[in-house]
């Protein structure tokens, strides 16, 4: 510890902290409770304090910290346990299994010398981490039509514990830090002893998605339920990352040089405890780079697993909900791709659920006010995850069918047939949910929210109809329909429910290259079979020399070297390629695909011949070389390939001969494996 001295006095077994610094001890959320372990009485951590939930049906571990190699006894009601700790003061037990029960208990933690730890009034539940940003993190009392609904609720069976953010400098913010008697870590001060039960004034500085949740499972589980907020407003998924984790994914837009910094702070100092899953509300501060946050959230679900010991444990999503972003800037669609991602990641992971919010956002407020549902909706899906049956999903698309100028679309988790009902999203800020005389409005018998699209991939508002199971979609404008969206965009108006009266998923059943966000393209798995036709890679010139054709993990490689020519100033790699004799695409329409070998990080610029006059490269040449687009190297080591779509394509190799370029900016040699076209239209 930085201008600490530690000195143990061998005869009294006891330790003494001597700070040399003037400013004192700033003792961080667990961050450095081990050191408070030397002392010559035993510990608890500070998760198991008075009042605390303990997790039912599993083993139960309690750990704490003493002196090094001190016997520990620890008591759990009528049950104890014998340990010693271990050369870092620390110690641990386990208890086995013990089913839910509201009748306190007292837990207690004695060593040879020295006072015990006792913590009381301990009950066996199920115990929920509340991770996430602003959604999770806002309290009741920040909400105007919220901050009165505590005065109604006084349940002590849900217990609630709140680690507050922490500031830049390592503080906690609001935390007493002259308080002469230390927490081994700060709270938020209105908590006093931690855990407290669900009343005033607790629950006002408590999380409204948090808490309606665990009403919802205290109501139906019939069970004490524990609620652990560590949650902090305008953050990005990067910073909750285990740093492990981060470093594989670090492609996002928003990498930070020091990511992980809130997991380490306010996720890592819980390991150990034993929960029932996690309950994550986030997204909004990486909408927009929303092609990267679906990698970026398996991530974190996979590392709070392995790091939390939650493998098999649920992991629920609440999915960000409607917002025009106007006024924050944000960019077109973005928060319907990232919504996307959710849903990709929910589907395909492990014991993993899905809230859907399309009903319940604001236009102008990022924090809509109606939490309740978010909460039940939560329920239900840990309800489900436990093995009851219970509907937790709202309709689900499934497949197409084109009959026609009619595309019909087949839904599962329907739960008795497809519905229409009335939707109203509030413009204006702080008005009761839905009384907005200028809200947004879908009734309840007209089913909006669909467009589609014919072979030109423009979208058009379509007339849908509920047939059973399936929705059949036409629109005048399209008469040779090939693909349909629903709610796709930031602050979408959709009113498709299930009989369950949960909302339809937003979906589209396109594969249809995103839009350019203005951030870099991330590749995906190459595949083995050509995208298209091949384009002809242009090796004579002194621009871009190539060395021999070789084979890199299984695929023919083209490796682009430095140029030799002192006149070149440009020191990183570029790349001509050219449409081969015979290849046509009409109209300039086609998509180009970049097969490359990820084997180090960089950025890669794509330029093509285009027939916009606006472009113009030198006073001699107009509608030559355009910018396209970037897409971003990890240094993966695999095989990758990015696609971009062009409308304006000329193609008459009037830039040295070529008709598409990419730079690559490090000094590093580039390996490519192949250059593809195909014309414009659906895969």
């Amino acid at each position: 510890m930085k201008n600490t001295h530690i000195q143990q006095d061998k005869s009294s077994k006891a330790t003494t902290i001597t700070f040399l610094s003037a400013k004192s001890l700033i003792v961080l959320c667990f961050g450095v409770y081990g050191t408070l372990g030397l002392h010559a009485a035993p510990r608890l951590h500070p998760l198991f304090a008075d009042r605390a939930v303990l997790q039912r049906d599993v083993p139960l571990p309690i750990f704490g910290t003493a002196r090094p190699g001190e016997k520990v006894n620890v008591t759990l009601g009528a049950r104890n346990q014998f340990t010693i700790t271990d050369a870092d003061g620390k110690w641990s037990v386990e208890f086995p299994p013990t089913s839910a029960s509201g009748i306190g208990m007292v837990l207690e933690a004695s060593g040879e010398d020295g006072p015990p730890a006792r913590a009381t009034d301990i009950v066996i539940g199920d115990v929920w981490l509340l991770g996430g940003q602003s959604n999770m993190h806002h309290a009741f009392r920040t909400y105007p039509l919220l901050k009165d609904a505590p005065l109604s609720i006084n349940d002590p069976e849900i217990r609630l514990l709140h680690i507050p953010p922490q500031t830049k400098s390592g503080g906690a913010k609001n935390a007493n830090q002259n308080s002469p008697n230390k927490q081994p870590f700060l709270i938020n001060p209105i908590y006093r002893d931690a855990w407290q039960p669900a009343c005033p004034p607790f629950l006002d500085h408590f999380s409204p998605a948090g808490y309606y949740f665990g009403a919802a499972l205290r109501r139906e589980l019939n069970v004490p339920i524990g609620l652990v907020l560590s949650a902090e407003g305008g953050t990005q998924i990067e910073r909750w990352l285990p740093l492990a984790d981060a470093l594989k994914v670090k492609h996002s837009a928003f990498f930070r040089d020091k990511p992980s910094d809130l997991y380490e702070k306010m996720i890592a100092p819980l390991r150990g405890f034993a929960w029932r899953g996690v309950a994550w509300y986030q997204g909004e501060s990486n909408a927009n780079d929303p092609l990267s946050y679906g990698p970026l959230l398996e991530s974190l679900i996979a590392g709070w697993r392995r790091e939390l010991a939650l493998e098999g444990r649920p992991f629920l999503i609440v999915q960000i909900a409607p917002f025009d972003g106007a006024s924050a800037q944000i960019k077109p669609e973005s928060w319907a791709w990232l919504r996307e991602q959710q849903s990709r990641v929910a589907e395909n992971a492990k014991n993993a659920g899905l809230v859907v919010t399309l009903d319940l956002g604001e236009a102008e407020d990022i924090h809509p006010q109606n939490k309740h549902p978010i909460g039940e909706r939560l329920a239900l899906w840990a309800i489900k995850l436990a093995g009851r049956k219970v509907q937790a999903a709202g309709p689900r698309f499934q497949r197409q069918e084109i009959k026609g100028p009619e595309l019909w679309l087949s839904f599962s988790e329907t739960a008795g047939g497809l519905k229409t009902q009335r939707v109203a999203m509030n413009r204006k800020k702080n008005l009761p949910f839905g009384t907005d005389p200028g809200a947004a409005v879908t009734p309840s018998d007209q089913l909006l929210g669909f467009k589609i699209c014919g072979i030109d991939r423009i979208f058009h508002p379509a007339e849908a109809r509920i047939h059973g199971d399936r929705v059949v979609l036409t629109s005048s404008s399209v008469p040779q329909p090939v693909a349909a969206r629903y709610a796709w965009d930031n602050f979408p108006l959709g009113n498709l429910f299930g009989g369950s009266g949960l909302p339809a998923e937003p979906f589209r059943t396109d594969d249809f290259p995103p839009p350019d966000f203005g951030l870099p393209l991330i590749g995906t798995p190459a595949p083995v079979e050509p995208p298209g036709d091949s384009l002809v890679l242009l090796k004579d010139g002194k621009e871009n020399p190539y060395g021999p054709e070789k084979i890199v993990d299984g695929r023919q490689a083209h490796v682009v070297l430095k140029t030799t020519k002192p006149e070149i100033k440009f020191q990183g790699r570029y790349v001509y390629a050219k449409i081969p004799e015979g290849v046509v695409h009409p109209g300039g329409r086609v998509i180009i695909s970049i097969i490359y070998y990820d084997n180090f990080p960089n950025t890669v610029k794509l330029r093509y011949d285009s027939a916009d006059q606006s472009v113009q490269v030198s006073r001699r040449s107009r509608g030559v070389f355009k910018e396209l687009g970037h897409f971003r190297m990890e240094g993966s080591g695999q095989w990758r390939m990015v696609e971009f779509e062009v409308t304006d394509g000329r193609f008459n190799g009037r830039c040295n001969g070529a008709d598409i370029r990419l730079d690559s900016f490090p000094d590093k040699d580039l390996v490519i494996g192949g250059i593809y076209m195909r014309p414009l239209s659906v895969k």
